[in-house]
């Protein structure tokens, strides 16, 4: 049934996205523009997974958990490492629960 999740579409993966945990595959990486039109370049990193075409936007803490998932570094070591998509309902972002 829709609803007004449906109505914010993006080509990351959203939290409405992961209504239950859900294990996906990485399948590659990419450098990708985040600045809306007009503003100045902001760079970062997303993953490609398998089974959706949305993409995951890698920051320091889901980043770092990776790397001690797998116990590598490298984004091109993580190609075919499974992660499990989940919901923390305890992580702030600018003071507020997300």
């Amino acid at each position: 049934m829709p609803s007004t999740d449906d109505l914010r579409t993006s080509k990351y993966v959203k939290q409405s996205d992961v209504a239950r945990p859900r294990v996906v595959t990485i399948a590659g990486w990419d450098k990708v523009n985040f600045s809306k039109q007009g503003e100045a370049p902001r760079y970062g990193y997303v993953l490609k997974l398998k089974g959706t075409d949305k993409l995951f936007k890698l920051n320091p803490t889901n980043g770092e958990t990776i790397k001690s998932i797998t116990g590598k570094k490298n984004f091109d070591d993580w190609f075919g490492v499974k992660i499990e998509l989940y919901v923390n309902p305890e992580v702030e972002y600018g003071g507020q629960i997300t």
